[in-house]
């Protein structure tokens, strides 16, 4: 499956603000919107007892209900995923975003269903840190994603500053308030594709819409020396945040 090739000014807009956004006319790596959406129907009817897929949970949403929060190491069982996220045209646009080959350590859907709670200013880098300490994440909107329904938000350039974080990831909540005005909606049409690496301040807004906002999610490292992280960070994952279907 072959991919845009990014222009100068695209390369440059992401590090300077940290993201970027490519249509899904542009980007090239899903060849039909439809068929995305179809794969994510199959996976959510994907049985709850122990397998390859990881499942987690929110025991109490917006609504007091216990829904599911996302499905982790998915490609294993799903070649039309992962014809996605291990495609040559996936590579081929991180080597021309970062100038490197890259690996995926980490794949997941996020479902984002109606009553889904938000979360906090944060980055990324504690939740992959003790695996990798720098990776570009490669987000696929499967549904809009709109304001509504909990898009994400981020502040351009925050990557670049020398953020005070906590030890989960959550930023400084004097650093939040004194940057309030500068956070940004991500609003995304099906299918579009955003790229931000493990620095990227960013938050979530609770899910108020009656609609799913779906994503799909690959996380990729730079360090080709160890091929097997993938095996390593899910092994740890495992091992320190089961899921519900262990």
């Amino acid at each position: 499956m072959s991919c845009a090739s990014l222009s100068a000014e695209e390369i440059t807009r992401f590090n300077r603000d940290g993201y970027l956004i490519l249509s899904f006319e542009r980007h090239g790596l899903v060849p039909d919107i439809n068929i995305l959406q179809h794969y994510l129907d199959q996976v959510y009817q994907w049985p709850h007892e122990k397998a390859n897929w990881r499942l987690y949970y929110e025991d109490s949403n917006i609504h007091g209900e216990r829904i599911l929060l996302g499905t982790e190491r998915i490609i294993d069982d799903h070649d039309g995923l992962k014809s996605i996220l291990c495609s040559q045209g996936a590579h081929d646009l991180l080597r021309q975003l970062t100038g490197k080959e890259m690996l995926l350590f980490k794949d997941e859907i996020d479902w984002k269903l109606p009553g889904r709670k938000g979360a906090i200013a944060h980055i990324d880098l504690p939740a992959y840190g003790h695996k990798a300490t720098r990776f570009v994440e490669v987000m696929i909107a499967v549904d809009p994603h709109t304001s509504e329904n909990g898009c994400m938000q981020c502040v351009p350039g925050s990557q670049n500053e020398d953020l005070p974080y906590a030890e989960n990831g959550a930023v400084d909540k004097g650093w939040v308030d004194a940057h309030r005005d500068d956070f940004r909606p991500i609003h995304l049409n099906a299918g579009d594709l955003l790229l931000f690496g493990e620095r990227l301040c960013h938050r979530l807004d609770p899910n108020h819409s009656q609609q799913a906002r779906r994503t799909l999610f690959g996380t990729y490292h730079y360090e080709l020396d160890r091929p097997h992280l993938r095996e390593e960070f899910f092994a740890h994952r495992l091992a320190h945040a089961p899921p519900s279907n262990a």
